[in-house]
Parts: C-alpha cells; sequence; structure tokens
C-alpha cells in the first residue's frame, strides 16, 4: 500500500517539477525582457510579479518538490528491491534524512 502511495508521489512531483520549471524560465524571461513579453504571455504576466515570483517563490517550491521526489523516489526503490532487508528502518532513515534536508532549506532560505 505504501508502495503505491509512494509511486503516485513520485509520479505527480514529477507532473510538478516540469510545471515549476517551465513557469520559473518563463518569469525569469518575463522580468528581464518585460516589454516583449506581453507577447509571449498574452499580458498576463507583468515584469513586476514575475520577478517576484521569480526570485521568492519559485526556488523554494522547486526545491520542495525536488526534495519530495527524492525522498518518495528513494522509497520506491528500496520498497522494490529484494536484497534489502529491514525495510522499515531504511525507510525510517530515509525520511529522517528528508526532514532534515528540508529543515536546513528552511534555515538557509528564511534565516
Amino acid at each position: 500500500m505504501r508502495q503505491g502511495l509512494y509511486f503516485k508521489t513520485v509520479t505527480w512531483t514529477a507532473v510538478l517539477i516540469l510545471m515549476f520549471f517551465y513557469l520559473q524560465l518563463l518569469t525569469g524571461f518575463v522580468s528581464f525582457r518585460g516589454t516583449q513579453a506581453s507577447k509571449v504571455t498574452l499580458g498576463l504576466l507583468s515584469s513586476e510579479v514575475a520577478h517576484s515570483f521569480h526570485v521568492n517563490y519559485a526556488p523554494i517550491l522547486l526545491t520542495l518538490l525536488f526534495l519530495g521526489h527524492g525522498i518518495f523516489g528513494l522509497q520506491v526503490w528500496v520498497r522494490r528491491r529484494k536484497s534489502i532487508d529491514k525495510k522499515g528502518w531504511w525507510e525510517l532513515a530515509i525520511n529522517i534524512v528528508g526532514v532534515l534536508l528540508a529543515l536546513q532549506l528552511f534555515v538557509l532560505y528564511f534565516m
């Protein structure tokens, strides 16, 4: 049951990573090419909004998505490996490392 949940999470985070990565590229283009950007975005993104999203929000969202994708991908890998004994301990260790990495990210980003 957990492996199915992990696999669905990996699948959905992959889709979200692609969407947010494209949005990151688009907002980077819009923030530096404001006059040409109105043609590309049909006037939906202004240069100021694009720059704010590109600098403030997109890096933390993408980093959290990458972290979640990697952690749950490792969980799927551990679940599928026949040679790994004590899968519960491996899952616990991967979760602890994931939480520590997320805490480190928040400390570095917000402090």
